[in-house]
């Protein structure tokens, strides 16, 4: 209980991160907790349209999601000190190609690396310079780092790069979701078989409901009928016992030439 307490704990009492970071290092990805939500990532830019369309959301739970959506997670750890970044961020990540690819065919994650969820993903992701990218998908049934992408690169390099490695792996996903179309089918017929069987053990339980009751109501009937018969005697046994109690106090009848004596 104290070490379900402590993760609980590392995670915000977030369950659904605690599991799945939990999930997660049991397929050998390093654990990444989840500390408050700190202010989204900002740049030393005008640029007002910058990460306007990154969704916040802490990272086990980017990959929780991307896992249950079955879609491409496309992850951006930011060197704040980095000479590129300024350039990336304004020029690459906000280019309208790249926002539209990215919103239409992937989910995405950014976070500086001053930041201590950032610092956990690059220690766990180990780039080795910025801007980095990296590409995650769940691939043999584990959240997979499918492509890498290190250093100043412009929006149309990045578009193509992204598409190749979407493309060169969108097999994985086909054939994940078509697994779990069939998981859920069987599962499905696996419930309407348990419903079914449920159904029919509820209707022999009322017929043998039934059954008992119509036996006790016999039952009943019959005792009642006993009952009343054994009443019936012991009342002409009564009776009787009665008629003889009374015999016993009558005299003697008189003999016929009895004067006193009459017919």
């Amino acid at each position: 209980m104290d070490q379900c307490r402590h993760t609980l704990e590392q995670h915000n009492w977030n369950i659904e991160a605690a599991v799945q970071d939990r999930l997660n290092e049991q397929e050998g990805v390093p654990s990444v907790f989840n500390p408050p939500p700190s202010r989204p990532l900002q740049v030393n830019t005008a640029d007002h349209r910058i990460y306007s369309y990154v969704v916040s959301r802490p990272q086990p739970r980017a990959l929780n999601d991307a896992k249950r959506e079955l879609r491409f997670l496309l992850v951006y750890l930011h060197g704040d000190d980095h000479q590129d970044s300024d350039e990336f961020c304004r020029n690459t990540l906000c280019a309208p190609e790249v926002i539209s690819l990215i919103n239409s065919r992937m989910l995405f994650w950014a976070c500086s690396t001053n930041k201590p969820e950032g610092y956990r993903v690059s220690q766990a992701l180990r780039e080795n310079t910025y801007p980095f990218l990296a590409m995650i998908m769940l691939k043999d049934r584990r959240m997979t780092v499918v492509g890498r992408l290190e250093g100043l690169i412009q929006p149309d390099d990045l578009i193509n790069q992204l598409t190749f490695i979407m493309d060169a792996n969108q097999t994985y996903l086909v054939s994940e979701r078509l697994e779990r179309e069939e998981r859920n089918q069987t599962q499905v017929l696996r419930q309407q078989q348990d419903e079914a069987y449920l159904a029919s053990l509820r209707a022999d339980q009322e017929k043998e409901r039934k059954k008992r009751e119509e036996r006790e109501r016999k039952r009943r009937k019959e005792e009642e009928v006993q009952q009343q018969k054994l009443a019936e005697e012991r009342r002409r046994q009564n009776l009787q016992e009665e008629k003889e109690r009374k015999l016993e106090c009558l005299p003697p009848e008189p003999s016929p030439d009895d004067p006193e004596s009459v017919k």
